[in-house]
């Protein structure tokens, strides 16, 4: 084995340093500006309504996922900014808690928490921005990019192909399709059309059914 030569020598040094530049501006953009490893790349929205819901409202749902069953709870209220001696400074969103958990997201007039238009923050299934646009004619779609190499990682599309009275409440009947490298799934949702939120959503291995809410609710058995 000969051995490197000067040039060569340096060479791999740059390139080294070259290399250690990247991670570094890697690091620096995500953690310190706020840079996304993806982005969204979604199609217009008209809202035609803001989200709702406010201080002491509630929802409950019954939920079947595989052999396991239970309920979950949602509970609504103010944002609490600053409390003082000039009073109460509320932010301009609706905060949403999992009843019995810690987890907790604030939602915007515009039904968003965090920018994007796909959904809320996981946990809360109960309602997604799209909703606020949702027509007799609605379709929509987002695809899921890389911010570095622009290429699509997951396409979410929604239809509207009905309109059915469920629950004692009139809803659209939404399609949903999410797709990526794992998997391709969708689902069938009931969404109010008063409201706009999920009042039944059914999909592989998984119902869930507004049970509890501060409206009437018609279930069968009644």
């Amino acid at each position: 084995m000969h051995a490197l030569s000067k040039s060569e020598t340096f060479k791999i040094f740059l390139l080294s340093i070259a290399i250690l530049f990247l991670v570094f501006l890697a690091s620096f953009l995500f953690f310190f500006t706020g840079f996304n490893p993806t982005n969204f790349q979604e199609k217009p929205l008209e809202k035609n309504m803001d989200f709702p819901f406010r201080y002491g409202d509630f929802l409950t749902y019954s939920a079947e996922i595989g052999n396991e069953t239970g309920t979950v709870s949602f509970v609504f209220a103010p944002l609490i900014l600053n409390v003082s001696e000039e009073g109460v400074v509320y932010g301009n969103c609706t905060k949403v808690a999992m009843r019995g958990t810690n987890y907790s997201t604030c939602i915007h007039p515009d039904g968003t928490d965090e920018g994007s238009n796909i959904s809320i923050f996981t946990p809360f299934f109960f309602f997604s921005p799209w909703m606020l646009a949702l027509n007799e004619n609605f379709t929509w779609s987002s695809n899921t990019v890389n911010s570095l190499s622009g290429e699509t990682i997951a396409v979410f599309s929604v239809n509207v192909i009905g309109e059915e009275n469920i629950l004692g409440r009139e809803a659209f009947i939404v399609q949903t399709l999410n797709s990526d490298f794992l998997r391709n799934s969708t689902s069938r949702i009931w969404v109010d059309k008063k409201l706009r939120i999920v009042l039944k959503a059914e999909e592989a291995n998984s119902i869930v059914e507004l049970i509890q809410a501060p409206f009437p609710l018609q279930h069968l058995e009644e």
